[in-house]
């Protein structure tokens, strides 16, 4: 078997607030639209995200939640200033027999 690290990536968990929108194709009554929006909060936003992190940056991160030593499966772009909390989890070291 071929010996390579499988815990490069650190483990996060995100907790994030995602934009919306409503993908009705018809006109809607601004009054309703208006009264439904301003009664939105964090928790209606708010989105958790598990994975591996990919990428660091100042402006976002990119969390991938499954990856192999040149492959890596979906991913996702979060901006920072989206971010509510970001917990980091060491991944173990142990090797894998």
């Amino acid at each position: 078997m071929a010996d390579y690290k499988t815990t490069d990536l650190k483990q996060v968990f995100v907790r994030w607030i995602d934009s919306t929108t409503e993908c009705n194709t018809a006109w809607n009554n601004r009054e309703e639209v208006t009264k439904e929006c301003e009664s939105l909060t964090d928790k209606d936003l708010l989105c958790k995200t598990a994975g591996f992190l990919l990428l660091d940056k100042d402006e976002y991160i990119v969390v991938t939640m499954n990856y192999h030593e040149t492959e890596i499966g979906p991913y996702l772009i979060i901006p920072r200033c989206c971010i509510l909390e970001m917990k980091t989890f060491d991944t173990e070291e142990e090797e894998w027999e």
